[in-house]
């Protein structure tokens, strides 16, 4: 059972989101910006609304950005930081939680997070990463990461 307060937080999360889709999460600050600008990683989005999203899923996206965790990255603007992050935190590579979508057909509807489930750390990290902005060599060095596995798999999901 939903309680009302819990339905009008959500739906002010969803219209909050669609105001300011990132909460606050940019693109990375770099020391020198001429040399980084001229580097950065395109990336294009082909859905119709021409937000940014990264051509995923859009309940996920919607579900990603109102997710408490991906609010409270918003201060994370360096690339370093956000490599720290995923060595601690990202300990598996869905874009689901296991055991939080429903599994029952509701239809064509979108009804919200519960419909889709609750993001996983990995989609979340890989969110964030889109909004930095990496630039090329950046992506080179997630790619050849001796540290951990997961960092080099999100560098090339965000490549693929």
């Amino acid at each position: 059972m939903v309680r009302d307060g819990d339905a009008a937080d959500r739906d002010n999360d969803f219209r909050h989101a669609s105001k300011h889709p990132d909460a606050g999460n940019g693109p990375q600050e770099f020391a020198d910006e001429q040399t980084e600008i001229k580097d950065i990683l395109p990336c294009y989005s082909y859905q119709p609304n021409g937000m940014a999203d990264m051509n995923l899923n859009p309940t996920l996206v919607k579900n990603i950005r109102t997710f408490d965790y991906f609010k409270g990255m918003s201060e994370m603007k360096t690339f370093k930081a956000f490599l720290d992050e995923v060595y601690e935190r990202c300990t598996s590579l869905q874009f689901w939680m296991a055991g939080s979508r429903r599994h029952v057909s509701q239809g064509l509807m979108d009804r919200g997070v519960s419909a889709g489930g609750v993001p996983a750390t990995a989609a979340v990290l890989l969110y964030k990463l889109h909004t930095l902005r990496p630039t090329r060599t950046q992506i080179r060095s997630m790619l050849a990461n001796p540290d951990s596995v997961y960092i080099r798999a999100i560098g090339m999901l965000l490549c693929g």
